[in-house]
């Protein structure tokens, strides 16, 4: 039954940490967000699932294996451990792809660039303004000292 539950994922288990180590900071919170959330529809309301979803991403972190990690969760979960593991793999494998999405699309489309970007590229091109004035005032003071 295990071996069944992960067909989701694709890949090989042990690129969990992988998957994991692609996400920018902003799709880990939003992961550590979807885990809460779904945890709380398993487990409900009882106890505390910060430490539960923190475990979780420090697992992922650690290269562990998907069945580790399903096995870990097991004294939490019990029987939902398998289908919880197998969600997680999915969507951190979900989470990935929409990033390299995003990325590609941004590559594709210069108008699409970052404003941090646009900000380089403005002050380089006034670098560069400001060095071309200099050598021409260098140059117009070395021929009128001639």
């Amino acid at each position: 039954m295990v071996a069944e539950e992960g067909k989701g994922m694709g890949k090989d288990e042990s690129s969990l940490s992988h998957f994991y180590e692609k996400l920018g900071s902003e799709q880990k919170k939003s992961l550590a967000a979807a885990v809460t959330e779904k945890l709380q529809g398993i487990i409900g309301g009882y106890g505390e699932l910060s430490v539960l979803v923190e475990y979780i991403s420090v697992m992922l972190q650690s290269s562990r294996p998907k069945e580790t990690i399903q096995t870990e969760l097991e004294a939490f979960l019990q029987d939902e451990s398998g289908p919880f593991t197998t969600w997680l793999c999915q969507k951190l494998e979900k989470m990935t792809e929409s990033g390299k999405t995003r990325r590609r699309k941004r590559d594709e489309d210069p108008g699409a660039a970052p404003k941090d970007e646009a900000a380089r590229k403005a002050k380089k091109e006034k670098k560069a303004a400001a060095a071309a004035a200099a050598a021409a005032a260098a140059a117009a003071a070395a021929a009128s000292a001639a």
